[in-house]
């Protein structure tokens, strides 16, 4: 499970990230349906260590998505100054530094391990105060996949053209879109995503091992 802050304080908040990180990409030149004062459709993700939040949010645009995953973290990673979108100030958890994820390995190997594995996004967990419950997201991924995990999938190498990052990793190639089509074939080594808003069997990465 994800455990999530419900009515903390973000600055910038996730919406002005996606403009942001929109802003800097070659291929997107129009405005996304982005409202502030709501946050944007998203899946998440288990970090096994517990200290890498993993999320994915998506923004309606001209009757498509855009597709952001986004990692978070209490510090900066070493190496991948490139990726940095932004820091977050987040008022329970203080300074967190915000990824385009296609440049971090926990969210590949996050991606990669759903998708060869045949698990789904994580259920989200919060603290009411005198209890902890449980939420869906607003969009649920799966993996089509129905093999072992691979033991490693360390990132070798990341490649963007136009709207699709390719994740080079030990393990293979991960491909993961940022404006999600309706009619893209979905494959036996997928994520697809369904919601109330998506319908269901969307498109959002593909895997080919080797």
């Amino acid at each position: 499970m994800a455990f999530v802050h419900r009515g903390a304080t973000l600055r910038p908040t996730k919406p002005e990230i996606v403009r942001q990180w929109l802003a800097g990409a070659d291929w997107f030149d129009g405005e996304p349906e982005t409202d502030s004062a709501a946050p944007p459709l998203s899946y998440r993700f288990d970090d096994p260590a517990g200290k890498v939040g993993i999320e994915a949010l998506l923004v309606p645009y001209a009757g498509r998505y855009i597709h952001l995953p986004l990692t978070y973290r209490e510090a900066p990673l070493a190496g991948a100054e490139g990726w940095l979108i932004t820091t977050m100030e987040h008022s329970a958890l203080g300074r967190r530094w915000i990824y385009d994820g296609v440049g971090d390995p926990v969210l590949a190997a996050a991606f990669v391990n759903s998708i060869v594995g045949g698990t789904s996004s994580a259920t989200l967990e919060f603290d009411t105060g005198d209890e902890r419950q449980t939420a869906s997201t607003s969009v649920h991924a799966q993996g089509t996949g129905s093999g072992p995990i691979p033991t490693r999938s360390d990132v070798l190498s990341v490649e963007r053209s136009g709207p699709i990052s390719t994740v080079h990793t030990t393990a293979g190639v991960l491909r993961i879109p940022h404006l999600l089509d309706p009619s893209a074939r979905v494959s036996s080594m997928s994520l697809v995503g369904d919601g109330d808003a998506l319908g269901t069997d969307l498109l959002l990465a593909e895997f080919l091992p080797g």
